[in-house]
């Protein structure tokens, strides 16, 4: 192992203990956050020097590749995408901590928990005590089971490279963006599920949620258009069961922010967080029949998953806690439950109906993902048939249309939700725009529904009809640019525009890949591809995909409507110390909140106090 990083490894896990030790100690969990971006940076420069006496390097990256190719190839595999995932995790759980020091005799623990927002007293400690358990457990399971730092047996010439398919511009982009994202969902359900308002109205996690919901929205959206820029729209990647994860946080967060009760927000952040990491850990288990599965990276997944499920669980014991209070309260004719005291008016039925909307979709759209999360893994498990000599013929794989018909129900709840009750909405800027790119993408959505595609073999310096329009192909050119790639390009005319389709050839890794060629306007896109390109002849498939632009529109209305949302909800929270709760009408008083602050707690004989949290 490489001595720099084992030292930097060594002093993440040093530092993670003594913040779990003393979690009064602010330098310890500075120490911590500054040595793994120190080890994530190191990692990155050997890429980009082309440090070839680091197996991860020598796999992953070759002399012929850009400076920011190369320098992206340092998330590429298992190993160095651990890191950086590990180390966004605990810098946002390091920021889900507050700051300030212990409480002294000249300044009580009241009176400090007062004068910041944030987590209170216990939820600073027990944050401060999770980092360093991230940090120590992260820094034993990278040097045991995923080591981006292992030195090579022998140092070979040259690099293997990236897999074509990541030789995109994407690549620098998607990757670290999603990885935020999650960190982003971890944060948002710390500073959730720890957050005291300290003498304030608001709710402290609409801005982190918000937040994290416009980054995993935008992370998706770019996956999307590098999936379809790489094998067009209705792919393999189109309902790719891995990526397919991110849907299930997403739907939990927004529940979270049209829920009418601090309680249901905060259990959907918290099921949002464990679905987080449930997904990383199916995607890092190797198990479902993915693109973006890791081959061999079950060791870090056993612990991830693990994380997730206790999550999950510790959410759902919360949930059935909060239910039994209740029906307790009930009971003794108090019609609210415990963390409900920010609930809006009793005779505002539509935000409450709203939400009841929204987390029935939710709930859907979650079950929905798991399942076919939990059958890829089984399926891609597992093997048909048998060859010749009795092997094993080939592997199962989960039908990826089914999965994404069975999330119909759920989008035309939300639309029908959005045309019976957005109108009502506050007019807030962040919500139109929200609101509106999801009218626009649904209608991209089902305008995609009319795509098709058209193959015709075409010769060289000649022309025929394609449904009714003149296709005419020129000369093919080849360019050797590369010494590890060949591309034949071809110049196509279909309807008065001009397509360049080219296939590439890697001959060191016996690969083939087409790269199609497209127009984009507000009818849709339409895309060419050379099947094969000989001497004399030419094989093109056309594809039309109508709505395609009202997708990615959509798509980026919803993250921006959602990024303002978040900004806005921040801005409130600076300048509005003791205004409304972001889900309550202004009209209601202080006397009127403190009215339905219940009287019966989740443990019998108890009075006024806030229900048991994660």
């Amino acid at each position: 192992m490489n001595v720099v990083a084992l030292g930097l490894l060594g002093m993440a896990a040093v530092a993670g203990a003594v913040s779990a030790w003393r979690t009064d100690l602010r330098a310890a969990r500075l120490v911590m956050v500054t040595v793994w971006w120190l080890a994530t940076a190191y990692l990155i420069t050997r890429f980009v020097a082309l440090d070839l006496g680091l197996a991860e390097v020598a796999a992953y990256s070759r002399a012929e590749l850009p400076s920011w190719l190369r320098g992206a190839g340092a998330w590429a595999g298992p190993s160095g995408s651990l890191l950086l995932w590990m180390t966004l995790m605990v810098t946002a759980v390091v920021l889900a901590s507050p700051r300030g020091g212990p409480a002294t005799r000249d300044r009580p623990a009241a009176q400090e928990r007062q004068s910041r927002p944030g987590p209170d007293w216990v939820g600073r400690d027990l944050a401060a005590r999770l980092a360093g358990l991230v940090s120590v457990v992260g820094a034993i399971v990278l040097a045991v089971f995923a080591n981006p730092f292992r030195l090579a047996t022998a140092v070979p010439v040259n690099g293997r490279g990236l897999s074509p398919v990541l030789e995109h511009p994407a690549m620098l982009i998607h990757p670290p963006l999603l990885y935020l994202a999650q960190a982003s969902v971890i944060f948002a359900a710390l500073w959730a599920t720890l957050g005291a308002n300290n003498g304030r109205r608001q709710w402290p996690g609409r801005a982190p949620v918000a937040g994290a919901a416009a980054l995993l929205v935008l992370a998706t959206l770019i996956g999307a258009w590098w999936a379809h820029d790489e094998l067009g729209w209705g792919g393999w990647w189109a309902w790719d069961p891995v990526e397919n994860t991110a849907l299930a946080p997403l739907a939990a967060l927004i529940a979270s922010l049209h829920a009418s009760s601090v309680v249901a927000r905060r259990r959907w952040v918290q099921a949002a967080a464990g679905l987080v990491l449930l997904g990383v850990a199916a995607a890092r288990s190797g198990l479902a029949s993915s693109v973006h599965a890791f081959a061999s990276n079950a060791g870090p997944a056993v612990f991830i998953g693990l994380a997730g499920v206790a999550v999950l669980g510790l959410t759902l014991r919360a949930v059935l806690s909060d239910t039994e209070t209740g029906v307790a309260n009930r009971a003794r004719g108090h019609g609210s439950t415990p963390g409900f005291e920010h609930e809006v008016a009793p005779g505002d039925l539509a935000r409450r109906q709203v939400g009841m909307i929204v987390g029935a979709a939710a709930m859907w759209v979650v079950m929905v993902v798991v399942t076919g999360e939990l059958a890829a893994m089984s399926l891609g498990a597992g093997w048909l048939g048998a060859g010749p000599s009795g092997a094993n013929a080939g592997r199962v794989a989960l039908d990826g249309g089914l999965v994404g018909r069975l999330m119909i129900p759920a989008g035309m709840t939300l639309l029908v939700g959005l045309m019976a009750y957005g109108w009502r909405a506050p007019r807030r800027v962040g919500m139109v725009l929200a609101h509106v790119g999801v009218v626009v993408f649904a209608v991209g959505v089902i305008a995609s529904l009319g795509d098709w595609r058209e193959f015709a073999v075409v010769p060289v310096d000649g022309q025929t009809e394609l449904r009714g329009e003149r296709v005419r192909v020129g000369s093919p050119r080849v360019s050797d640019d590369r010494l590890d790639l060949q591309r034949v390009e071809v110049t196509v005319t279909l309807g008065g525009s001009t397509y360049r389709s080219r296939i590439d050839r890697y001959p060191d890794l016996d690969r083939t890949r087409a790269r199609p060629s497209r127009t984009l306007d507000w009818r849709g896109e339409t895309e060419v591809v050379a099947a094969y390109i000989d001497d004399d002849r030419v094989g093109l498939e056309v594809r039309r995909h109508p709505g395609l632009g009202q997708v990615w529109a959509g798509g980026l209305l919803a993250a921006t409507g959602l990024a303002v949302t978040a900004a806005t909800a921040l801005r409130r929270r600076r300048t509005e110390g003791d205004g409304p709760n972001d889900g309550e009408q202004p009209g209601i008083s202080a006397l009127t909140r403190r009215a339905r602050t219940p009287l019966v707690s989740g443990r019998r004989g108890s009075t006024a106090q806030p229900s048991s949290e994660l």
